[in-house]
């Protein structure tokens, strides 16, 4: 069955005679462990839609020959010195910007006049659409941080990577990755010395000379609560390791708390609440799962947790650099008197469309309601969502693909896990309101 564009189903809960005062807020968490964590540059306009860059690269000089000793004697070879070249050369890479509209379900403002305490509702709900904003744009971050990364580790004894090529060996919004064959899945959570092995490499490609923000010598890691107690105090092996007392030195790019938490040994942790999981469905295939799935209730949809997550087995971790990735906003410049303006906000605020004559919106359906809006009745939010990705020094950044205990359920001891994989569960994310049929 069609939509209907001239019936509506509220959002709203229409409460009877006797109901509680107050309004419960959803306080699943949404912080984002990685915004503000980049640099920012303005897209300018007339600029085309694509950017080259071409990055200057500095060649390692032939140190293997013997420098000459200096020597008086007649016939002898002093004033021919040997001598080397040195090198040097650039790499040429591009990058764009990406747009997507989030919208809410329309709404019509005499029903909500009619309906039970509709202003305390309409705050409460507000003060969660500010909240999906930043889920998005973190998740554009994650994201390209793996699919627009020249290599991926995989955790194992083999010290293998992964070269992702984007919509070849990834989907969508990682919603899969090909890893190629089942030999090729993680076969180990994080250890401190696989992290080790990845720092070394990092110190040598400049991790800190490049500037992190942390002492020298450490390393931002990305990784869920449970992950980082794993490899601190709920190691066994680690008990007797001292952990710093202050980040004394630590950038404000790391703020305690939502940023950077206390150091151990060389790596100073950001914990992310909802890191990107897979679970396996065969052949080296890994299919993304979500922390929360939509499911109905009273009016509309709510966030229900997903147990697919929770016993996940394969997780992106990073260990994070900010100079690392540079993220564009639109240029908001006027481009002319006779054409109107661009949105000014573009990086998460939300719009209110509310036009006198003609309103039209587009349903989940893709079905486009043409409303005589002459009153001003008939209104939503809408959220306009521009912004660009570069991978500056992909060098400094190390995505992550290891085995995740998950909720512990599958696991009894801490590196590898063990236990039988938990069954696939399919996937259905919904999010489309529920509105009035014809």
């Amino acid at each position: 069955m069609a939509n209907s564009c001239t019936a509506l189903r509220t959002m709203l809960a229409a409460q009877t005679p006797v109901y509680d005062q107050i309004f419960l807020e959803d306080w699943k968490p949404m912080d984002s462990p990685i915004m503000g964590r980049h640099e920012t540059e303005v897209w300018k306009q007339g600029t085309g839609d694509t950017h080259y860059q071409d990055r200057i690269e500095i060649g390692q000089p032939d140190m293997s020959q013997q420098w000459q000793a200096i020597s008086a004697a007649e016939c002898s070879a002093s004033c021919s010195p040997p001598r080397k070249n040195v090198s040097w050369g650039t790499t040429r890479t591009t990058h764009g910007m990406e747009q997507f509209r989030i919208q809410s379900p329309l709404m019509c403002l005499t029903q909500l006049r009619y309906n039970t305490r509709p202003a305390e509702q309409i705050a409460r709900i507000y003060q969660g659409l500010k909240k999906f904003p930043e889920s998005y744009d973190t998740d554009f971050m994650r994201v390209h941080a793996v699919d627009l990364a020249p290599t991926v580790q995989i955790c194992g004894s083999t010290f293998s990577t992964f070269t992702p090529s984007r919509n070849v060996n990834t989907s969508g919004q990682l919603t899969e990755i090909n890893l190629g064959s089942i030999g090729a899945l993680p076969t180990s959570e994080l250890t401190f010395p696989y992290l080790d092995y990845l720092s070394t490499e990092l110190g040598l490609q400049g991790y800190s000379a490049a500037g992190s923000g942390l002492a020298d010598g450490m390393y931002n890691l990305v990784i869920d609560p449970r992950g980082w107690f794993k490899l601190t105090n709920g190691n066994p092996s680690m008990k007797d390791m001292m952990a710093l007392t202050e980040p004394s030195q630590a950038s404000p790019l790391y703020k305690i708390g939502q940023g950077i938490q206390k150091p151990f040994g060389n790596y100073a942790p950001t914990l992310d609440k909802q890191p990107i999981r897979f679970q396996s469905v065969g052949s080296g295939v890994l299919q993304r799962v979500f922390p929360y799935y939509n499911a109905l209730t009273t009016t509309g949809y709510k966030r229900v947790l997903n147990p697919a997550y929770v016993n996940a087995m394969y997780q992106l971790s990073y260990i994070w650099h900010p100079k690392a990735i540079k993220i564009f906003t639109p240029d908001f410049k006027k481009i002319n008197e006779k054409v109107p303006s661009v949105n000014s906000a573009m990086f998460g605020t939300w719009t209110l469309i509310n036009p006198q004559g003609v309103l039209q919106y587009t349903q989940p359906d893709g079905t486009v309601c043409t409303l005589n809006n002459d009153e001003q009745l008939w209104f939503y939010w809408l959220c306009a969502m521009e912004m660009g990705f570069q991978y500056q020094y992909p060098e400094l950044m190390m995505p992550i693909l290891h085995l995740v205990d998950g909720s512990g359920m599958n696991s009894t001891v801490d590196s590898p896990v063990c236990g039988s994989a938990p069954a696939y569960t399919a996937q259905t994310y919904s999010d489309d309101p529920v509105v009035c049929q014809a």
